[in-house]
């Protein structure tokens, strides 16, 4: 089953999902304020890296918390002892750099395996360079 095809099949009245779907599920993200990992549920289209709350009502009407555009993604890679920093295990974190209007931003991230993190981490990469060129 395609990743797009799974979600539409939990949330059947997600019409307002995109259309592209890559790869989705359940992260945990480092917080702004305060800097403690929070769940989420990210979704990689063609186009961006989208994060909703995790509730059925965010996902469904198709409300992110935030999204990032790919053409703005420098660098993904998995993070060595990053429990040192947040709490966060560091054998499923990693981080995503991004550069938006000239301003640098860091994002880190938490998968629930290390096949998992992989997985976003390989993903990821191949998009920005499908989009780079």
């Amino acid at each position: 089953m395609e990743p797009d095809d799974l979600l539409r099949s939990l949330y059947p009245a997600a019409e307002n999902l995109p259309k592209d779907i890559l790869l989705q599920g359940p992260l945990r993200k480092v917080g702004s304020f305060p800097k403690r990992w929070q769940p989420r549920f990210f979704i990689l289209t063609r186009k961006e890296l989208r994060w909703h709350l995790p509730t059925e009502e965010t996902v469904v009407e198709g409300r992110p918390r935030n999204a990032v555009p790919i053409s703005s993604i420098r660098a993904v890679t998995p993070v060595r002892n990053f429990k040192t920093l947040f709490g966060g295990s560091a054998s499923n974190s990693f981080s995503m750099v991004v550069f938006n209007e000239g301003r640098k931003k860091e994002y880190y991230m938490a998968a629930d395996t290390v096949a998992e993190m992989n997985q976003w981490v390989s993903t990821l990469n191949e998009r920005i360079q499908e989009v780079r060129g």
